[in-house]
């Protein structure tokens, strides 16, 4: 269960920290925060094949932890695409590569 646990905990952590880096560089350096995001989301999912993993080994356990994360996984993809999508149309992405 501590495992488990540990590895939820800092799912948790790692999404607080990117919506602070997210926040602090607003107007600074969008692409690294978009790129963090998505090392996030990519954390998220190795989180995931682990609890499937431990579920193998123990059922019910990882269950309790695994059944609440699967919709955190799917709802946070979509709304880093989205923002991602966003920052492109509105100029703050330089899709070119052309500074401002």
């Amino acid at each position: 269960m501590s495992l488990a646990k540990i590895m939820t905990l800092l799912v948790l952590v790692v999404s607080i920290v990117a919506l602070m880096f997210a926040l602090i560089t607003a107007r600074a350096q969008m692409l690294i925060v978009v790129v963090f995001l998505a090392l996030t989301a990519m954390l998220r999912m190795v989180v995931l094949v682990l609890l499937t993993m431990i579920t193998i080994v123990r059922e019910p356990l990882a269950n309790i932890i695994l059944l609440p994360m699967i919709p955190g996984v799917f709802l946070a993809l979509p709304i880093i695409l989205t923002l991602a999508m966003e920052m492109m149309f509105t100029g703050m992405i330089p899709v070119t590569g052309e500074k401002k």
